[in-house]
């Protein structure tokens, strides 16, 4: 039975059409994935499906199913209001109860005791409350953030909430999008677990390809030409796509071959004055010329071009010498140690993968190798002359209002024609290239940071979440560059897909201790029954007292690839992020951490109300947008559009703080 059938719908944004004529049907029992490039359309298709936005053309029938729709971005809520607000299940539990107290033997009592009853078990029951501390527990949060307002939880907390409540509503129909943000790997196999035994129909917008090759049984692949389903999971769905694939480009031969041979048909008949023949095969060739340029753009819609490579300074040393060694090192922030008696040695042309429950201290222990931030305690050793490249979580440029190819320029030796060929490896062609650094995505910002810091063939590179705003495509055309590539990595990543393909060690931060696994399995056993570690170090934090660094050769210096987000003066990666604040917070008492909280989440406030300000002013353009709309209007629409997705990327970056701060809190 289908559950929702999508009948010849069309979208399209800003003059722009994302999807046309797209007809296809949800099945009950369907766990179906939206798959495609970023900007192509998914989630607005995943809204138009929950009904929260209509298609400009085509309609959509629902069987009147209850649906359950998880945002991507979470909607701005009271930050006063308890993250135990009266939901349904609080309000049918106050209904009985208060039925009960009133009861008289009187029928219309017990019907109303009755009815107050039925819809209270419809919602869960009694047991309502054990099973949502239980996935609140599975998505990795302890019982205690039911306690809370709304406003002192970080957006990754706030979405799995949401999340959780959604999936013990058990609609008849979930959409999720991007379920898996926000999630560390343990959370995400629980997620898996659940969602294997949920009874309603599933469809979902993801791009970790471990997550959908362990959920979904079919996968549309949305483009601008279209709507392509095939059946089984990311793997085998994308196999079979690429046997198609492979057809389709066999067809766009023979068709070229094809033509050519008609089009000279056509001129034997023209010199031998067979008009009616000639123009036969003028038809036939327009039409065959038709069909090809269909194929074409089929072709190049599915498929990008990216072509970046990862490539080291040359390197004649011993493959297997020691580059950063550490004793006893402790990390974390204030008085509180995240992890201690840190021992790592890392080798030359290594690829570590750091792993670990969400709050455990991956990011800040790689911040203290990379030597953007200092430990706690112990010792910290660098090999000399080693080149360093940091790619943190939010990426940031100097010059916001710079083109791509100026930013690219400003790190480079290259002149301008080279410039533009390292961009088009990158995905950036054409008009790309010049292009605002404050008008790209996220993906878009991720690809142009890489493209910069490359530059310099780094030694060790340090990639914090590099997947996070990458489609599938770009992922596995990263994965695939850092497979390749002859330097050192040090990862931290949920993506357990993109993590599975290069590396070739597995440390986890687990118990306030690290510890090396022997592959992600073992990880995550280790993960188990841990949850966000911080001890108290009773011992005032000296800035450079605690720490004795040395080099492993002589008096050597590490060197620290010039960064997009270090001044135009070149100052050196390794130290252009530790700024003041920075520095204060590793020394801050409870009460000043307590403000810098306070200030984080007044601007996420400030920012929450500019989104939303911005939101509705780029809705009510959309709304009256005709044929007979004037350019000023598109390009009013074109500067919201620009200013809306600078907010969400400060919003981003300032909710990543406060995780930092919350973790190192609790």
């Amino acid at each position: 039975m289908s559950l929702i059938s999508v009948q010849k719908i069309s979208k399209s944004y800003y003059g722009r059409t994302l999807f046309h004529d797209l007809s296809f049907n949800l099945e009950a029992g369907d766990r179906l994935a939206i798959l495609g490039n970023n900007g192509v359309g998914k989630t607005t298709l995943l809204k138009i499906l929950g009904g929260l936005i209509s298609p400009d053309e085509g309609k959509v029938v629902r069987t009147g199913c209850r649906i359950g729709y998880l945002e991507q971005n979470m909607r701005t809520e009271d930050p006063d209001a308890p993250v135990w607000q009266a939901s349904d299940w609080q309000k049918a539990k106050l209904e009985l109860e208060k039925r009960m107290a009133t009861m008289s033997d009187a029928q219309a009592d017990l019907a109303a005791y009755q009815a107050a009853l039925h819809r209270f078990e419809a919602l869960g029951g009694y047991d309502y409350e054990y099973n949502l501390r239980a996935a609140l527990n599975g998505l990795g949060l302890a019982d205690s953030i039911l306690d809370r307002n709304i406003g002192s939880c970080s957006g990754g907390e706030r979405m799995r909430v949401t999340l959780a409540k959604l999936l013990l509503a058990k609609p008849e129909l979930l959409l999720l999008d991007e379920p898996t943000n926000h999630l560390d790997l343990q959370a995400i196999e629980w997620l898996i677990e659940y969602l294997e035994g949920y009874k309603g129909t599933i469809c979902v917008v993801s791009h970790d390809r471990y997550f959908l090759d362990h959920l979904v049984k079919r996968c549309a692949y949305l483009s601008a030409v279209g709507l392509r389903i095939f059946t089984g999971n990311f793997t085998r769905s994308s196999e079979t796509k690429k046997a198609e694939d492979a057809l389709l480009a066999g067809q766009v031969a023979d068709l070229s071959k094809e033509i050519e041979h008609q089009e000279a048909v056509a001129q034997t008949f023209l010199s031998h004055r067979n008009i009616s023949g000639f123009h036969s095969r003028e038809k036939l060739v327009n039409k065959l010329s038709d069909r090809l340029a269909t194929l074409k753009a089929q072709i190049k819609a599915e498929n990008g071009k990216l072509t970046f490579k990862f490539q080291a300074l040359p390197d004649d040393g011993d493959p297997n010498r020691i580059i950063i060694h550490t004793e006893n090192l402790a990390i974390g922030y204030g008085e509180t140690f995240l992890c201690h008696d840190i021992n790592l040695n890392l080798r030359a042309h290594e690829k570590i993968v750091l792993l670990g429950n969400n709050g455990t201290g991956k990011t800040t222990l790689m911040n203290v190798l990379a030597g953007r931030i200092l430990p706690q305690e112990g010792k910290l050793k660098i090999a000399e002359n080693l080149s360093v490249a940091y790619m943190s979580q939010i990426v940031e440029f100097p010059c916001e209002t710079d083109s791509c190819l100026d930013t690219l320029l400003r790190y480079s030796q290259s002149d301008v024609k080279e410039g533009r060929n390292l961009l088009a490896q990158f995905g950036f062609k054409d008009i790309d290239v010049f292009k605002s650094v404050n008008t790209l995505s996220g993906g878009e910002r991720c690809r142009l940071y890489l493209c910069c810091v490359l530059q310099a063939k780094p030694q060790l590179l340090f990639l914090d979440e590099p997947t996070n705003h990458l489609d599938i495509y770009s992922r596995s055309i990263l994965e695939e560059a850092v497979a390749a590539y002859n330097g050192s990595v040090i990862v931290v990543s949920h993506d357990r897909y993109f993590i599975e393909k290069f590396a070739n060690r597995f440390l986890c931060i687990t118990g306030g201790k690290m510890i090396e696994c022997a592959n992600i399995t073992a990880a995550l056993k280790a993960c188990q029954n841990h949850g966000i570690t911080g001890t108290k170090s009773g011992k005032s934090y000296d800035d450079k007292a605690s720490i004795k660094c040395a080099k492993i050769a002589g008096t050597g210096k590490s060197t620290a690839i010039p960064s997009p987000d270090a001044e135009a003066t070149g100052c050196p990666l390794a130290s252009a992020n530790i700024d003041a604040s920075k520095s204060s917070v590793r020394q801050m008492s409870p009460s000043t951490k307590r403000r810098l909280i306070a200030n984080l989440k007044n601007t996420i406030k400030d920012l929450e109300l500019s989104i939303e300000r911005t939101e509705s002013e780029i809705k009510a353009i959309e709304i009256d947008i005709s044929p007979s709309t004037k350019p000023e209007e598109y390009e009013k629409l074109a500067a919201l559009t620009a200013e809306n997705e600078k907010n969400w990327e400060l919003y981003v970056q300032t909710q990543s703080e406060l995780d930092e701060l919350a973790a190192a809190s609790d």
